[in-house]
């Protein structure tokens, strides 16, 4: 296999929760282009190879084993579409006949829709990191000018092409109840927008860990306005919460 290949960080050879209603292996790629304040998996984020490099003949060798059973994978991170060799390794993929759900914070639109139309990624998770707000996105992200190429990366999943999904941590210096209905009017399109909760745990910034973690209650209470607006929206964890 080339060694162009992405440094494969973590590798788990099955999930039930990576993938809704798929049972799939999940496939981490070190290194990520944005500095979420919040972000839980700082592991991930440094550029360069990862503490311990999870060989892609190992990778494979399971993966052809368990082809038969396994309803995916998914590429996840840090941000796969940083890496110049994601496309092979989505193509060692195909060649097992593996359907791939890739995770990304949507901030290589043209990148993302090479890989779609070359039918290399069945499902799409963009996480909307903030309010589509240029400052708010500023703050969220660590990277000034991030929401123009997210702005396209929505508009390239709305266009339709590909199963898709949205994903929304709620991050309480960028979100409170009107912010959240506000980018429920933007994200009504969605087929699917999870709500997720925020956790003061094992950020990338110390300091996001002194902020409070998001109440269930209010959580709950919120997405059912932004319901009434954007019917994909759910709380990550919550059933039946779209119809």
């Amino acid at each position: 296999m080339s060694l162009r290949l992405p440094p494969v960080a973590e590798f788990f050879p099955s999930s039930l929760i990576e993938w809704e209603d798929h049972l799939s292996a999940v496939i981490a790629l070190q290194g990520c282009n944005y500095r979420c304040p919040f972000c839980h998996s700082a592991r991930l984020v440094r550029p360069g190879p990862p503490d311990r490099e999870v060989p892609w003949d190992e990778v494979e060798r399971v993966l052809a084993r368990r082809a038969g059973w396994l309803d995916g994978v998914v590429v996840s991170g840090g941000e796969p579409t940083i890496h110049a060799g994601l496309g092979e390794l989505l193509e060692a993929l195909r060649a097992l006949d593996l359907p791939v759900k890739l995770d990304t914070n949507g901030s290589s639109p043209a990148r993302l829709e090479e890989l779609v139309r070359a039918g290399l990624v069945q499902h799409v998770a963009l996480d909307v990191k903030a309010p589509l707000d240029e400052a708010a996105y500023e703050r969220a992200t660590g990277r000034s000018g991030a929401l123009a190429a997210v702005r396209e990366s929505l508009a390239l999943l709305r266009r339709g092409g590909v199963s898709c999904e949205l994903r929304t941590t709620i991050w309480p210096v960028v979100f409170d109840e009107r912010a959240l209905l506000e980018l429920a009017r933007e994200l009504a399109w969605a087929p699917a927008w999870f709500l997720q909760s925020f956790r003061p745990q094992g950020c990338l910034d110390p300091e996001a860990e002194r902020l409070p973690p998001t109440d269930p209650d209010w959580l709950a209470a919120v997405a059912r306005k932004c319901r009434a607006v954007a019917p994909g929206c759910r709380v990550r964890g919550e059933t039946g919460a779209s119809h």
